[in-house]
C-alpha cells in the first residue's frame, strides 16, 4: 500500500530512471566534455530536447532527498513535497536556461518532462495496492550541517574545505599514517570491495560524503559508498577517524583507521604511493609526459 514513505520512494526512483534514460540518450550527441550548465553556449534543438530533462531529474531528486518521511508522514504530506521538488527546480532551470539559442526549446522540454513527473505522482496515489522496494538511505545535509563538518575536517585533518584540493595533488603536508593510491591501482585489487569490507567492520551503517566543488553534500547508506570520482571532488568519512578523499586526477587519499585496514590488506601499502594522473604499467601512475605520448588512450585526470 502506497504511503507517505513508499511515495517518496517511488518520486526518488522516477527520477533516478529518468536521469540515466535521457542520460544514455544523449551522451552520443554530446560534442563536448562536462555537463550542460554554461546558458551562453549554443546547442542544436536535439540536444535541447533532451538534456534540460536529465537536468530536471536530477534537480528534483536532488530537492526529494533534502526530506526524510517516516512512519508519521501522511501521504498527502509526501505529495506535497514532491511535487513542490519538482516545481522548484522547473522554475530554477527555466530561469537558469531560458537565454540558450534555443531557449524555447529548453523550456517546451523542461515543461514536458515536469508534467510527466507531476502526473507519475497522481498516477502513484491512486493505485493503493502498488508495492515499492525501498531504496538505500541518502539525505541531502542542511547548510549548517555541511559547515560543521568541514569544520570538523579541517581541525582534525587540516583539510581546507569546498573549493580546494587535499593531498596528494595541494600543497598540504601529508596527514601522519596517510596512504595515496592510483585509481586503477585501487580498482585492480579490488579496492571497492575492501572498502565495503572495511565499513561492515567498523559497523558503519551511514557515511557523509562533503564535495570539493559545493552542495549537495550528503549523509548516506553505505550500499551508495564508493571511492570514484564522479565530477567533484569527495571527502567520504563517517567520524573523525578515517578518510577517504577522491581527487580529479585519479587519486585516493587514505587516512586514520581506514588507511591502518587498507595496510593489514596490503602489506605492500606503502610501496604503491600514488605518482601522478597518467598511467603506468605498475599502475602507480606518474606525471612524466611521456607517458602521455606513448600511451595516449591512457591520460587521467583533467
Amino acid at each position: 500500500m502506497v504511503d507517505g514513505i513508499s511515495l517518496h520512494t517511488a518520486s526518488r526512483k522516477f527520477c533516478i530512471t529518468q536521469h540515466a534514460e535521457w542520460m544514455q540518450k544523449y551522451l552520443p550527441l554530446q560534442l563536448v566534455t562536462g555537463n550542460d550548465l554554461n546558458s551562453r553556449r549554443m546547442y542544436s534543438q536535439e540536444r535541447c530536447r533532451i538534456f534540460p530533462r536529465y537536468r530536471l531529474a536530477e534537480d528534483t531528486l536532488i530537492n526529494l532527498e533534502r526530506f526524510v518521511p517516516d512512519a508519521e508522514t501522511a501521504v498527502s504530506t509526501s505529495l506535497q513535497i514532491a511535487q513542490e521538488a519538482g516545481e522548484v527546480a522547473y522554475s530554477e532551470l527555466s530561469a537558469e536556461l531560458a537565454a540558450l539559442e534555443n531557449g524555447s526549446v529548453v523550456l517546451a522540454a523542461l515543461r514536458e518532462q515536469l508534467d510527466s513527473y507531476l502526473s507519475f505522482l497522481v498516477d502513484i496515489v491512486q493505485q493503493p495496492n502498488k508495492q515499492i522496494e525501498p531504496l538505500p538511505f541518502r539525505r541531502v545535509l542542511q547548510a549548517a550541517e555541511s559547515n560543521e563538518l568541514w569544520q570538523m575536517l579541517s581541525e582534525k585533518w587540516k583539510i581546507r574545505g569546498p573549493g580546494y584540493g587535499w593531498f596528494p595533488l595541494s600543497d598540504d603536508p601529508a596527514p601522519e599514517g596517510a596512504l595515496t593510491f592510483h585509481q586503477e591501482l585501487w580498482d585492480a585489487r579490488d579496492g571497492e570491495e575492501h572498502l565495503r569490507n572495511f565499513l561492515a567492520a567498523e559497523h558503519i551503517e551511514r557515511c557523509f560524503l562533503l564535495r570539493e566543488l559545493g552542495p549537495p553534500n550528503y549523509e548516506l547508506d553505505v550500499a551508495l559508498v564508493d571511492a570514484i570520482y564522479d565530477g567533484s571532488e569527495k571527502f567520504l568519512f563517517a567520524g573523525r577517524d578515517w578518510v577517504l578523499y577522491s581527487s580529479h586526477e585519479s587519486s585516493l587519499t587514505l587516512t586514520g583507521r581506514l588507511a591502518s585496514f587498507i595496510r593489514d590488506v596490503w602489506p605492500d601499502a606503502d610501496r604503491l604511493s600514488y605518482g601522478g594522473a597518467f598511467h603506468t604499467a605498475d599502475l602507480r601512475g606518474t606525471w612524466s609526459i611521456r607517458h602521455t605520448r606513448q600511451n595516449p588512450e591512457k591520460v587521467f585526470g583533467s
